[in-house]
């Protein structure tokens, strides 16, 4: 009787840790989104590529130009939005970022609720 006890015991001592090891862990397979955040230094003084694009679609410099014309760029109420002007003439855009790193960014342009695009720092 007590090898049995002891043999019942083991089982079901055993069967629980392999169950529980076994389980499935949903929060593994999720990577987590904190690695891509705003780091507005990251943004600056690169080019940034469209997908599927070979010439870049950004480029905001230090000193608040944009691209390589006389276009501008600022900061709006140091938020995560920013104004954009293609030329001095031009009508501004609203850019709000979603995030930016070392070698990507996403961004929507004319209202927040419109689609992300993402940009690389280099063509993909």
């Amino acid at each position: 009787m007590k090898k049995t006890i002891f043999t019942l015991t083991l089982v079901l001592g055993l069967s629980t840790v392999l169950f529980t090891s076994c389980g499935t862990d949903e929060t593994a397979a999720t990577p987590t989104p904190a690695a891509k955040t705003l780091d507005k230094s990251k943004l600056v003084d690169k080019e940034w590529y469209g997908e599927g694009k070979s010439t870049y679609s950004h480029k905001f410099q230090t000193g608040g130009k944009y691209r390589d014309l006389n276009g501008t760029w600022k900061w709006l109420n140091e938020s995560d939005s920013m104004e954009v002007r293609i030329t001095p003439d031009d009508s501004p855009i609203i850019v709000y970022f979603s995030y930016c790193t070392d070698t990507e960014m996403a961004l929507k342009t004319g209202s927040s609720t419109a689609a992300e695009v993402v940009f690389k720092s280099s063509p993909w």
